[in-house]
């Protein structure tokens, strides 16, 4: 308890220094709450939401004015404002620093002697220079007066001292250097006289500036001018001095060195020059009127010279007066109630007189006593004076919220956002990797359910050749087949989106051209061709080609299946992008509802703005309805073109199978003696040639198109080697050719043709018929790889989306506008509309963009060209083979084979009552027909 009362007796130091404090903070808080005019109007005022920066200087006038500007902003136009002191920044720089939005405004500019920096950083009369500008509200109605002072007594009776010249008398300047003041640092905050700084004049030491031809003799500048602070008109007072050839030098003092020494002086009676300046409360009571301004030549022209920061400078003329300028920053010219403060905010000599008249009433030791001062003088005032500076057009804020409509606003674009991702990374995300095995199985069970009548007649009999077994050299040609089909999956297998997956798995037919194209499934390139396999009977032929695993279209035969196709086509896109700005319309129309209500709140302010809006509504939909001609026509205009063109590649591929189908027949009746048991065998091996290069003349129709092909010439003549359409030898030289593929298989066939002919093997009279369906094919051939750049120009493409895109975007807003609902926040109305609206105009863009890809694509509107190639290798191998009877060798072939095979790789002897195997004369009979073919391959 002793120590209790000890410690309540004599508290330690800190406790009292901490109750100090807290009790400050408490006072400066009452003292922030206490607004300094009571106006019941201005408190119900919203915030405007902008925080200024004013820039305050050290001296009396700027920081009066800076507080009478500071109430007003914050009390009557509810600005957050903030003062802050310029510090080390020099006067002429306080341009760039508003121009910079360092400061948003300087409400006291002394201009003198700073044109220069106004024209660079300043819109004013013409535009400034800089890339940032301050902005110049005007200027109050006070003159700046500024210069070299001389005490009234001094040029009471002689109006002559009142001129620079007397200046120039010895024993003037002898009186002027009585005072023998010495300079002081804190006198030269410009550093024009410290030591090492990149600003020093020369001239310039122990903050005493002396022109240069005092130099030599100090004595004859003895003379000196009082100056408080080297920033104050800088190097305007030193120009005149210095270009006049007065003998003074300019002495820095500070601002209370320079007060005290001028009191003194007056006191005495003691003459003196000094640096002053007006509007001004005076130095330590001595009025202004007692101090007469010393009058340089005034300005006339170029003689007088030009003004700069330095004495360097080549002024000797009084600059030209001007009036204390306002300039505020960008940011602060962008509010309109704070630009109109600034333009009207103007302050009078009798308004300066009463600042400084209030300020020297005022207890000048507490702090903000500036601002006690300005409050004062507003209040006596009053608004009469101020409050035409007062403008207030802030009406009740639209701002976002976290309750009641707002959040369907919030909900919605949600949604949007989520449909935009889907949009943007469900390609990618929500993509599925096809397994080949998944695939196989696929189209065995699509096979299995053909039920269309078309599918029912092209299916090919069921093979009912006797089984055989499979020989040493087709079990050799498996491994590269397979090898070659990995190949092509490799190459052209792409990702599928999920929602094709998904059908897949459930065995849905409408995919499995797409399926096909995905998983880069083939069948023409599935098995190997040989004259062995051409040559043998009938019954095996049904074993030995191969069918397409798809369709060659998609076939859309019931509900279900349209369904299907609308969902995994590009149209499923159109459907989100439709439900995402029918989202974007109804959140437009929420938007718009609470807007209304707003103006509805502010129609005391503006009681135009409701009529606006709604005349905007009517205006609009006019708008959209006299707007939608355009895009109607050209969709349609481009729809109907993208569809003949689809169209017409698709006829050119049909075209180019029915040419190769024209040479086929040809070729079937060209050849008189394919079963004469002595010719029969090498004109069978010259139709074997031809049905080898009909078919990579085929095959190459498509390459570069399909993905399954690919692009690259050596891997598509190694992959055509590989399944027995070209020897190695023939490769080569295919490849060769390349980019001329194409065009070289044609001459090939018809160099064989023309060899043909000219052996006497084949009828002259067939000649004209197969040279000009050779040449007929040769033009469709280049069709299809040709008609990608047969497509409307594309200014008109880009015209027809931006359109469409202005008529979307007035939709967006024209609609939420045209159906409005009072009672509700979301607008159904307005996203019902605007979907059925946009799934119409991006539906018909999205199959715009579908027809315009190649149907190769497999993301287009795809075929599968792997039917026409099987299906026109089908008709080539049975329409050369039709003569085709069992070839029997009367001499040396047994009775119970005939010709069906005739592999070059057996040589050894075969017994005669073989089934169906080779015999000597069989092998004499292929030797022949080798023979044969390797002279003509010489001849191409």
């Amino acid at each position: 308890l002793s120590r209790l009362f000890t410690l309540m007796a004599q508290p330690p130091r800190w406790i009292l220094l901490v109750l100090a404090a807290a009790a400050g903070l408490v006072a400066a808080t009452e003292t922030q709450r206490q607004p300094c005019l009571a106006d019941a109007t201005a408190e119900l005022r919203v915030p405007q939401g902008v925080r200024l920066r004013l820039m305050r200087r050290d001296w009396l006038s700027h920081r009066l004015v800076t507080a009478v500007a500071k109430i007003l902003l914050e009390e009557q136009l509810r600005y957050d404002v903030d003062v802050a002191d310029a510090g080390s920044i020099l006067p002429y720089n306080d341009y760039a620093f508003l121009a910079r939005e360092t400061f948003d405004a300087n409400f006291e500019i002394w201009p003198k002697g700073k044109q220069e920096f106004f024209e660079r950083w300043v819109d004013a009369a013409s535009p400034c220079p800089s890339a940032d500008c301050a902005a110049f509200v005007g200027s109050h109605p006070v003159a700046q007066r500024s210069g070299m002072y001389v005490p009234d007594y001094i040029t009471r009776g002689h109006p002559e001292m009142e001129f620079y010249t007397h200046l120039r008398s010895t024993t003037a300047l002898q009186g002027y250097s009585e005072l023998a003041a010495k300079g002081n640092p804190e006198g030269d905050t410009a550093g024009v006289c410290k030591p090492g700084s990149a600003d020093v004049w020369a001239g310039c030491k122990n903050y005493t500036w002396r022109p240069e031809y005092c130099e030599n003799e100090p004595s004859s500048c003895s003379a000196q001018l009082l100056k408080a602070d080297s920033s104050h008109d800088q190097g305007v007072l030193e120009q005149l001095i210095r270009n006049n050839e007065l003998n003074i030098s300019v002495v820095y003092l500070g601002e209370e060195k320079l007060e005290e020494l001028v009191w003194n002086s007056y006191a005495e009676g003691k003459p003196f020059l000094f640096y002053y300046y007006g509007p001004s409360p005076g130095i330590l009571g001595l009025t202004s009127d007692r101090f007469h301004a010393v009058k340089f030549p005034p300005p006339s022209g170029a003689a007088c010279g030009s003004n700069s920061a330095s004495p360097d400078g080549t002024l000797r003329c009084e600059l030209k007066m001007q009036s204390l300028q306002k300039v505020i920053s960008p940011k602060m010219a962008a509010s309109k109630d704070a630009m109109h403060f600034a333009e009207a905010f103007a302050l009078e000599e009798k308004d300066y007189e009463q600042l400084f008249e209030s300020w020297a009433t005022s207890d000048q030791s507490l702090e903000g006593a500036h601002e006690l001062a300005a409050c004062r003088w507003l209040r006596s005032v009053g608004p009469d004076r101020w409050g035409a500076w007062i403008r207030y057009s802030k009406m009740v804020p639209f701002e976002p919220e976290m309750s009641g409509c707002w959040l369907s606003i919030y909900y919605q674009a949600g949604l949007f956002l989520l449909c935009v991702l889907l949009y943007v990374n469900g390609s990618r995300c929500c993509r599925c990797n096809i397994d080949s095995n998944a695939t196989d199985q696929y189209f065995d069970n699509i096979k299995a359910a053909k039920t269309t009548l078309r599918s029912l007649v092209m299916e090919r009999p069921f093979s009912r050749a006797p089984t055989r077994a499979t020989t040493q050299v087709e079990r050799a040609g498996l491994a590269p087949l397979e090898e070659l089909s990995e190949k092509m999956r490799t190459r052209a297998r792409t990702k599928v989106g999920f929602i094709t997956h998904m059908l897949a798995k459930m065995k849905a037919p409408v995919v499995q051209v797409k399926i096909a194209l995905h998983s880069g499934s083939m069948s023409f390139m599935s098995y190997s061709r040989n004259m062995e396999s051409f040559l043998q009977p009938d019954g095996y032929c049904n074993s030995y080609l191969q069918d397409a695993s798809s369709t060659f279209r998609t076939e859309i035969t019931t509900k279900r299946a349209l369904l299907f196709y609308l969902i995994s086509s590009s149209i499923n896109k159109s459907i989100l992008v439709a439900a995402a700005l029918s989202l974007v319309a109804g959140a437009v129309g929420t938007f718009l509802h609470l807007y209304r209500i707003n103006l509805e709140q502010n129609k005391e302010v503006d009681p135009h703005s409701l009529e606006w809006f709604e005349g905007s509504a009517v205006a609009l939909t006019q708008t959209i309805s006299d707007f939608k001609f355009l895009p109607v026509f050209l969709i349609g205009l481009f729809v109907s073109r993208e569809c003949t063109r689809w169209l017409q590649w698709i006829d050119a591929s049909f075209i180019v199978q029915g040419r190769i189908h024209d040479i086929a027949l040809a070729l079937a009746g060209a050849f008189p003696s394919t079963n004469d048991p002595k010719l029969g065998a090498e004109q069978r091996g010259t139709q074997y040639r031809f049905y080898r290069y009909l078919n990579v003349l085929h095959y190459l129709v498509y390459f570069g198109l399909d993905p399954r092909i690919g692009s690259d010439a050596w891997t598509v003549c190694q992959e055509l080697s590989t399944v027995g359409l070209l020897t190695e030898e023939e490769s080569r030289k295919l490849h060769a050719s390349h980019p001329k593929m194409r065009d070289t298989m044609l001459a090939w066939i018809s160099v064989l043709w023309h060899a043909e002919v000219h052996a006497g093997t084949v009828r002259p009279d067939m000649d004209t018929v197969f040279l000009k369906t050779l040449m007929e094919l040769r033009g469709m051939a280049a069709t299809p790889l040709c008609i990608d750049d047969i497509r409307p120009p594309s200014i008109i493409n880009v015209m027809l989306r931006v359109v469409t895109g202005i008529l979307l975007f007035m939709v967006l807003f024209g609609y939420p506008l045209n159906t409005h609902v009072n009672q509700t926040c979301m607008q159904w109305w307005a996203i019902l509309q605007t979907f059925l609206f946009t799934i119409c105009y991006v539906g018909m863009l999205s199959v715009m963009g579908a027809l315009a890809k190649n149907p190769l694509h497999p993301h287009a509107d795809c075929i599968n060209i792997d039917v026409l190639l099987c299906d026109c290798e089908n008709m080539i191998f049975h329409a050369i083979r039709a003569s085709y009877e069992p070839l029997e060798l009367p001499v040396l072939l047994s009775s119970q084979c005939s010709l069906r095979s005739v592999p070059v790789e057996t040589q050894e002897e075969v017994p005669p009552s073989a089934p169906c195997g080779p015999s000597k004369s069989e092998i004499q009979f292929q030797s022949s027909s080798r023979k044969r073919e390797t002279e003509i391959t010489h001849s191409l």
